[in-house]
């Protein structure tokens, strides 16, 4: 039996308890500012979310074929470039937008590494080439970069996501990696086989020290730093999780504006914005909008090209 527990002060509290045996937590990552917990099964496959309350906001990926599993969570930045090609003058324009954005795992063949918001929507693949066996994956917040080892492949790899770089950073030598971690300058794992945590500068691979050996049955790690205090106290989720009922996150713009969502057991009330409620089911020849006042529409507009629901969720996903 696989349970998710918090500790403080040494005292233990179950936070999901698992006595059925109906789900097998894979990874978890906290969003600090609106305190969700984000953590990923590997029975039921679906990514979930919990508040640090114990209570549950809902189910945000889900569908067959989806096999998430190591995740990580950018509360801050997710800045995403967009470049707009101005054919009069023969320039480029580099539009930035800032969302707050999960990434994970996911164990398909091939496997990929993806992103979305925190409510499953924007979803995108950022890698699908050249990845074995990815494990866990981790994030560095202030870099705006990713980190995952590849045990089939014995490599860590990092990519950018700003500049969309990958980059090679340790390849060949290398027994189990598991947990990996950024702190400071450094990227830390560890390898189960060799029984050692191991470090090497996160910007070029170099500087591979071992720093502590004979570790037995370690599985994870974890770096935790203080948060800045401007972000600590001026981000829109901080407070009551910015009015929202379910999922916030930060305007798309930057601003201080908390944007609220659903899971996708419900719907934006759009008579009022920041609540949500539980979706009506709908019939078996229709297609369910992830949000938006239409939720139920025939399921021969999906990926017909025309987006029928206000969220365009009918058209995502399609060859």
């Amino acid at each position: 039996m696989i349970d998710i527990y918090r500790v403080f002060t040494r005292s233990a509290t179950t936070v999901l308890a698992n006595g059925d045996k109906q789900f097998k937590p894979y990874d978890l990552d906290i969003e600090p500012f609106s305190r969700l917990l984000f953590w990923t099964c590997s029975k039921t496959n679906v990514i979930s979310i919990l508040r640090l309350n114990l209570t549950s906001v809902g189910v945000v990926v889900r569908g067959d074929g989806e096999r998430p599993r190591s995740i990580a969570i950018d509360p801050i930045n997710g800045k995403k470039q967009f470049n707009i090609w101005n054919f009069q003058y023969k320039i480029f324009y580099f539009i930035i937008f800032n969302y707050s954005f999960m990434y994970w795992i996911n164990m398909v063949s091939p496997p990929t590494i993806e992103e979305a918001e925190f409510d499953g929507s924007r979803r995108s693949t950022l890698l699908s080439l050249n990845l074995g066996r990815p494990g866990q994956l981790t994030i560095d917040i202030l870099e705006e970069t990713l980190y995952w080892a590849d045990s089939r492949l014995q490599r860590i790899e990092s990519y950018d996501l700003s500049y969309g770089k990958r980059r090679l950073l340790v390849d060949g030598d290398m027994g189990d990696p598991k947990g990996i971690a950024v702190l400071g300058e450094y990227l830390y794992w560890i390898d189960r086989k060799y029984m050692v945590l191991e470090r090497i500068s996160k910007v070029t691979g170099k500087g591979r020290t071992n720093i502590k050996i004979l570790i037995n049955e370690l599985s994870d790690i974890y770096a935790v730093q203080n948060l800045s205090l401007y972000n600590a106290v001026h981000h829109p989720c901080v407070n009551d999780n910015g009015g929202c009922s379910h999922i916030c996150h930060r305007s798309r713009t930057g601003s201080s504006t908390a944007i609220c969502s659903c899971p996708l057991t419900h719907r934006r009330d759009y008579s009022f914005s920041k609540q949500c409620l539980v979706r009506k089911s709908c019939k078996f020849d229709q297609f369910e909008c992830r949000s938006g006042p239409i939720f139920c529409i025939p399921r021969v507009w999906r990926c017909d090209g025309s987006p029928e629901c206000v969220d365009s969720s009918d058209e995502e996903g399609c060859a």
